[in-house]
């Protein structure tokens, strides 16, 4: 991801080298990109977690919630279209 990101930041860099908000705007953006490609390693080193404790059964409320959409069936078909008159 961040050679994608230098790739387009460099070419910001190179097509306004003598704008300095152009190039301080680059540069932020090029710190930002590394701060959350550095966020992101340090915080999700392992992946989503689904079960962080494997073993352990989901609360009742999940379940009610499961059980009462499998009772309900399925919903009728809806209405014939109006033909016109």
């Amino acid at each position: 991801m961040s050679e994608a990101s230098m790739f387009f930041v460099n070419r910001v860099l190179k097509e306004h080298k003598d704008d300095k908000k152009h190039t301080e705007w680059a540069k932020s953006w090029s710190d930002i990109l590394n701060a959350l490609q550095k966020y992101v390693r340090q915080v999700h080193t392992t992946g989503l977690v689904w079960n962080s404790c494997p073993g352990t059964k989901p609360s009742t409320s999940i379940k009610q919630v499961s059980s009462s959409s499998a009772s309900s069936g399925n919903a009728p078909p809806p209405p014939p279209p109006l033909l016109p008159p």
